[in-house]
């Protein structure tokens, strides 16, 4: 029973770590914050052979679900980041083709 209720424990950190940080812009440090304690749950899940799993069945469930709209969350995330990436690198072809232009006009 102790295990359930660390279990308990550490779903309701993470979701309220989540809620906390719902109205923040999504950063790295707020993904490796959540990303610890979603380390910090499963090794608990896998440690924990003799986890109740009738007592910890809403846990896992809430844990779940809030796996899948993280998951959600990161693709979005990830997406935002390709199209900074692609934003930056056509910059940066701009940039190369004008530094092109000023050195043939140099020479």
């Amino acid at each position: 029973m102790p295990q359930n209720k660390n279990l308990s424990s550490l779903i309701t950190e993470l979701n309220e770590l989540y809620f906390a940080s719902s109205h923040l812009p999504l950063s790295n440090d707020i993904i490796l914050k959540l990303n610890k304690k979603i380390d910090l749950i499963l090794n608990l899940i896998d440690s924990t052979p003799e986890l109740d799993i009738r007592e910890t069945n809403h846990y896992i469930k809430s844990f779940r679900d809030f796996l899948v709209n993280y998951t959600s969350i990161l693709e979005k995330y990830k997406l935002n980041i390709k199209k900074q990436l692609l934003e930056i690198d056509t910059h940066a072809n701009a940039f190369n083709a004008y530094n092109n232009v000023l050195n043939y006009n140099i020479k």
